[in-house]
């Protein structure tokens, strides 16, 4: 069953979606899970993203691929030639009765497209005009095309990822995209507030490359206020010093370790791993300390070593049923409050 979004906090609010690929494309669907009535406006024939296909994806060339549907879903579409004079009069009459305009294609495209911000806003004062781009609309870079792999390197977020003693490596999805357009769809939500309160729309931008510093805001500060610089960690987060990280287990599965927030599951932890002991090891005697705010190396690879080791000799079904490993209330008698989560793709079953 779908979920019924007809009175949804953007219930009653019209968008004009002219995006394409993801970053874009994926702002303008959020609005939709919000409620709004989103009309994608696509090029005669469909934009090329409609059709590209991936190993094991076996449906019609004509049929929708499977990026387009992930970024696409809940809009209504029509196919118009931008580039024409009755496609240039159609949007129009679309952005007149429109409260957004969201847009990820480069500003002098659209500008030769007489869908500039001047010019919509003009046709429609209430107009919200949002565009991602990605490298954002100022500086020397301003409007230059971008993928997201260009945002995640340039930003620096694959600098850190990666094993300590191997290359840089990006994430294992297209997180610089979805965060611009996460941003994207905020920008709108909260420049829906000034036609209500002045009468006028607002232009919004925002960018990958904008987003990606954005989510480092910890590592840049910690860059600019610390002496030592940030360095890849492997399978640990190189901010956190402390057990934080993926562990391996004996039958090839994995665990992420996050925090054990009270004692009482750290006892709990080293129980299961048969080494109670660590427990004693007043370096990692608060929680405060296990999550690393002591900032110190002391103990930091000697305490990773053992948790390995602990990993290493249980199975995945042990350590998902012999340890309470997640968070767990002390009304249904388990005591130990802690994260530690299976990795897996969680919408697989896991097996």
């Amino acid at each position: 069953m779908g979920i019924d979004v007809s009175n949804g906090p953007l219930t009653g609010v019209t968008v004009v979606d002219m995006t394409l690929a993801v970053q874009g494309p994926h702002a303008a669907a959020y609005l939709s899970d919000m409620g709004a009535d989103v009309v994608k406006v696509e090029r005669p024939g469909g934009e090329l993203n409609r059709y590209v296909r991936h190993p094991g994806f076996t449906a019609s060339a004509e049929g929708m691929g499977t990026q387009f549907v992930a970024m696409n879903r809940g809009k209504r579409g029509i196919a118009v030639d931008a580039h024409s004079e009755l496609g240039r009069s159609v949007l129009h009459r679309l952005v007149a009765a429109a409260d957004v305009f969201v847009t990820n294609y480069r500003r002098d495209a659209l500008e030769r497209m007489h869908l500039g911000y001047g010019e919509l806003s003009a046709l429609n004062p209430r107009l919200v005009y949002a565009r991602v781009s990605g490298l954002g609309p100022l500086g020397p870079d301003a409007d230059k095309a971008m993928l997201d792999g260009a945002a995640q390197a340039r930003s620096g977020v694959a600098a850190v990822s990666g094993p300590a003693d191997g290359p840089p490596m990006p994430p294992g999805a297209a997180l610089a995209d979805h965060a611009g357009s996460m941003q994207l769809a905020l920008g709108v939500m909260t420049a829906l507030f000034a036609p209500e309160r002045t009468g006028r729309g607002q232009e919004v931008n925002t960018s990958s490359l904008g987003a990606m510093m954005w989510t480092q805001a910890w590592e840049i500060a910690l860059s600019g206020m610390a002496t030592e610089p940030i360095t890849r960690a492997g399978q640990h987060n190189p901010s956190i010093l402390c057990p934080y990280g993926v562990y391996q287990t004996s039958d090839g599965g994995a665990f992420l370790f996050a925090v054990a927030m009270s004692d009482e599951s750290w006892d709990d932890f080293w129980v299961f791993a048969g080494q109670p002991e660590v427990v004693l090891d007043a370096r990692w005697g608060t929680a405060a300390k296990r999550i690393g705010a002591r900032g110190s190396l002391d103990g930091v690879e000697e305490i990773r070593a053992k948790m390995r080791a602990a990993f290493a000799s249980r199975t995945t079904a042990s350590g998902r049923c012999s340890w309470p490993a997640g968070p767990r209330s002390s009304t249904n008698g388990c005591r130990a409050t802690a994260s530690c989560t299976m990795i897996r793709r969680s919408w697989q079953t896991a097996t």
